[in-house]
Order: structure tokens, then C-alpha cells, then sequence
């Protein structure tokens, strides 16, 4: 996880990543923003071209950036060590040294409740999950509960501690603010497949699919369900698609076994119900 600025001749890079999937959001004001899902592995990756798109969401609103009132108000001080901490822990895995730019940034800024929601996942990386649930939640409460981020950072981490119910009703609190938070329709899949309501999983899961269809993550999430469903042809399509996006991921190989597995009792005509993987935690922006 961090952040980078283009160069004036729209360059960018990150120093230091390591192996594993990650999301790249670009952001420039009058232009919308833009996701991509992105592998590291066996080498760094070059080449990478973004054309970024003018928006037309905002016609004959006033020009300019819009800024919200809580981010006037945050200091510079603050905002400096903020983005110390993105830095340490995105290009570093520094998740001490991320934590402790955290503090000082809610020093400067006690009410900087995005401060609070990264600090959390600081601590998942430790891991210290205690420590990670109460920064969350304290961003919750500075935010009144109106920063998305924090809400699906919260049921992430409830959905990893099986706590399925309270993260179903985070993640809805999450999709009520931002229909089009992909995070939040995964999360909720998760913890409705937790749950055992598979049906009502799937839908959320799909509409995750929908918003974020180059999500290696998601596809493994929609074969438990499918699993569970005893739909092994879906099963089986959700894990090609998978490897489609993530030929060489961390979970490549056990992901194409169990596909094999699967397609191998589906030629047999076999009704026994084949093992599933588990789905991976959502990804931080």
C-alpha cells in the first residue's frame, strides 16, 4: 500500500514492492478515477500506461476541486506524516514504523479519522488485531460512521475472526453510503456466506463481479459460494477465471488443483462435494 504523484511527464513508480496482488487507483480532479488491479511477481513490472478519462458526472457544477471541510481542516504537519505512513507501509511492509507515523499524524490532528482506519491495517500486518479493530473503530466514531473506508476495513477483519453478523451489518452500512463500493458488496458476500446464506451471498458477490470484474479475489470468493451451492460448473469457471487474471499468484497452484479436482469429478459424474479454497481477505485501497 502507498502513494505516488506523476512526474510532470505523467511518470509514476512505487520502490520496493513486494510479490503479490495489489489495486492501483488513479486519481486527478476533472477526470474520473481509474482502478486496476495489478500483479508483482518473480521481477519488478514496467510499462504500465493509464489514460485517464475527462468526467462528465459533474456538467455545469463549478470548476475546480471540491474539498470537504474535514480535509481543510487537516494540517500540513499532519497530512506529512500521513502519507510517511502509506509510504512505510505500502513500499516497505514497515508496519511499526507505518503505526508510529499514524500517531504522530493524530497528534498533530486528533480528529483525522483516516489516519485511525489506515493505523488499523498497520496493525492487521503485525499482526495485532486488538489494536487493529480499536483504531478502526475510533475512525468509525470520529467519522460518524460516514467513512466507507473504515466501515469494509472493519468487516474485513470481522469476516477474518468469524464474526460474520456484525461484519454483514458494516458492510451495509458501507454499500448505504457508496452503492458502488465493490469493497463493501465483497465483504458483505463474505459475511453472508458465513453465515450460510448462500443465495443472498452470491447476489453480493456478483454485484462485486460487476464493479470490480478484473478482482482476482472476488472469483474466489464466488467459488466457495458456488461450492456451497453445489454449482461445480460455476465452481469451476469462477477458478478458471481466476487464473485467468492471476496465472502466477500466491494461490495459483492450489487454486488449479482444486479446479482439477473438481473438473475430474464432474467427468466421473461424481456427487461428492469437492474441497473449496477460502476467500482471501479484501484488498486495501
Amino acid at each position: 500500500m502507498g502513494t505516488a504523484y506523476t512526474g510532470t511527464d505523467g511518470s509514476f513508480s512505487f520502490a520496493a514492492v513486494p510479490n503479490g496482488e495489489y489495486e492501483i487507483l488513479v486519481q486527478a480532479d476533472g477526470y474520473d478515477a481509474y482502478n486496476q488491479a495489478i500483479e508483482v511477481s518473480r521481477g519488478p513490472v514496467f510499462g504500465l500506461e493509464i489514460e485517464l478519462i475527462k468526467s462528465t458526472s459533474n456538467a455545469g457544477a463549478p470548476s475546480g476541486p471540491v474539498v470537504s471541510a474535514h480535509q481543510l481542516g487537516v494540517p500540513a504537519k499532519a497530512q506529512k506524516e500521513f502519507e510517511k505512513g502509506l509510504d512505510l507501509m505500502g513500499s516497505k511492509a514497515d508496519y511499526r514504523g507505518a503505526i508510529a507515523a499514524f500517531d504522530r499524524a493524530i497528534q498533530v490532528y486528533p480528529d483525522y479519522y483516516e489516519a485511525y482506519a489506515l493505523e488499523g491495517t498497520a496493525y492487521e500486518g503485525i499482526p495485532d488485531m486488538p489494536s487493529a479493530e480499536k483504531a478502526m473503530r475510533k475512525s468509525i466514531e470520529l467519522s460518524s460512521g460516514k467513512y466507507p473506508v473504515a466501515l469494509y476495513f472493519l468487516a474485513g477483519l470481522l469476516n477474518a475472526t468469524n464474526r460474520f453478523s456484525e461484519a454483514a451489518d458494516l458492510a451495509r452500512q458501507c454499500i448505504a453510503l457508496d452503492e458502488a463500493s465493490w469493497h463493501g458488496h465483497f465483504e458483505l458476500a463474505h459475511a453472508l456466506l458465513g453465515l450460510q446464506k448462500l443465495n443472498e451471498a452470491e447476489a453480493s458477490a456478483n454485484r462485486a463481479r460487476d464493479l470490480k470484474p478484473d478482482n482476482p479475489r472476488v472469483y474466489l470468493l464466488l467459488a466457495n459460494i458456488h461450492g456451497g451451492l453445489k454449482n461445480y460448473t460455476a465452481f469451476v469457471q469462477d477458478l478458471d477465471t481466476y487464473l485467468a487474471l492471476s496465472p502466477t499468484g500466491p494461490m495459483a497452484d492450489e487454486v488449479r488443483k482444486k479446479r482439477d479436482q473438481v473438473q475430474q469429478a464432474l467427468h466421473d459424474s461424481q456427487t461428492a462435494t469437492p474441497p473449496v479454497p477460502s476467500p482471501a481477505p479484501a484488498q486495501q485501497p
